[in-house]
């Protein structure tokens, strides 16, 4: 039988799909890098939207579609709830803090406008850095998962960077792995994770 090679609408001219025999095992190679950049918010109108209204529940679909996937992830509703939860906990716990600590005198009253800024600026980066401590876990189970390349700290800085696109790009990932897989079983062939072969100098 001679070897066929997948095409699909889906597939990105830079995942190359690999040759092979329908039913033998081995035809589409996804994974190995983002589909999507960071800063293209999903290249979905409406992923972008819920990314920057909703992350977390953005952040609960992907982990139930990555716990499909045999990634890790987990239900929809804990993931959505713990990634709405953690950052309202830790801004409304520093808020109490701030406000026993000016009612014990350690915070002189009057607050100058300067000193209120940086209160307000500690509090965003304690929000950021808690629900990133949570949420990189998750992103490195997917790279896992796609065999794409990285280090747990750039999971945990691109969690507390921005979170809304953060969520959007690992949720165009996870699609298009699922719809390559679709489109693959229904041409009879096997869809695949393999990361890019290395590049030798000749």
């Amino acid at each position: 039988m001679n070897n066929a090679k997948v095409e699909s609408g889906m597939l990105d001219s830079e995942y190359e799909p690999l040759v092979a025999t329908p039913g033998a095992g081995f035809d589409v190679q996804t994974g190995g890098k983002w589909h999507k950049s960071f800063l293209a918010c999903g290249g979905d109108i409406g992923l972008c939207c819920a990314g920057a209204w909703c992350p977390c529940l953005v952040f609960g679909q992907t982990s139930q579609m990555l716990q499909e996937e045999g990634g890790g992830g987990g239900p929809l509703w804990r993931n959505c709830c713990l990634f709405f939860a953690i950052p309202l906990a830790i801004n409304y716990t520093t808020a109490l803090g701030i406000m026993l600590a000016m009612g014990a005198g350690a915070i002189p009253i009057p607050v100058s406008a300067a000193a209120l800024r940086g209160i307000d600026c500690a509090r965003l980066i304690l929000v950021h850095a808690g629900l990133a401590t949570y949420a990189y876990r998750r992103r490195g189970q997917l790279r896992q998962l796609e065999a794409i390349p990285g280090e747990a700290w750039r999971d945990w800085w691109a969690f507390c960077c921005c979170p809304g696109l953060t969520v959007c790009q690992e949720a165009a990932q996870l699609r298009r792995l699922r719809e390559t897989r679709l489109q693959a079983a229904a041409d009879g062939y096997h869809a695949v994770v393999q990361a890019p072969q290395p590049q030798h100098m000749a």
